[in-house]
């Protein structure tokens, strides 16, 4: 195998590797709206109290969370303010569901053949599909980021990250950070809206 047959399989097997756990980034925001005029931000649980606020404080995600958006947003030019001069606000969520592929449990066991016939001869190929024994269930986790006006208090954009989550033995707390470090920034790349 020459080097650039090669190079091409590794570039082949590395996109794979990559794809294994894609994260789907959507954003929507609402039409009509000047984001051109937002230059000053606060976060959301500093201006309203509530239940999530308090939980927040005693998370150690929150800390992580504001840091890699604060940093994100200060690259775009905007600057994080502690008073009413703010001119939207900044919210979050991060949530991991129970999910199922079917698609795993209809994956039955058989013996699977087939023959060819082709210029240099014939042959014939066999293969044993083991199946699965049931359904597959897994994590699938979620980070959804409102940038919100501050003087309407309406949702003018959102961002949200969905993928697979890693199993439970290997959620390590770097694991986790290291998923917030790559993905906030991710949704924030598009905001504001061109």
């Amino acid at each position: 195998m020459n080097n650039s047959a090669f190079l091409i399989m590794a570039c082949a097997i590395t996109t794979l590797w990559g794809c294994a756990n894609p994260v789907t980034i959507d954003t929507d925001y609402f039409e009509g709206t000047d984001f051109s005029g937002y230059e000053t931000y606060r976060w959301f649980d500093d201006v309203i109290p509530s239940r999530t606020a308090e939980y927040r404080r005693y998370n150690s995600s929150d800390e992580l969370m504001r840091e890699v958006a604060n940093a994100a947003l200060r690259g775009k030019g905007m600057t994080l303010v502690d008073d009413d001069r703010a001119e939207f606000l900044v919210n979050y969520r991060l949530s991991a569901d129970s999910k199922m592929d079917m698609n795993a449990y209809y994956n039955q066991p058989g013996l699977h053949g087939g023959v060819a016939t082709g210029t240099y001869g014939t042959s014939v190929a066999l293969g044993v599909n083991l199946g699965n024994p049931g359904p597959v269930y897994y994590k699938e986790g979620t980070v959804l980021i409102d940038i919100i006006d501050a003087q309407t208090r309406e949702v003018v954009w959102r961002g949200a990250a969905e993928g697979r989550l890693p199993k439970p033995g290997d959620m390590s707390l770097d694991k986790r950070n290291q998923i917030i470090r790559e993905v906030v920034p991710a949704i924030l790349d598009s905001f504001p809206p061109q």
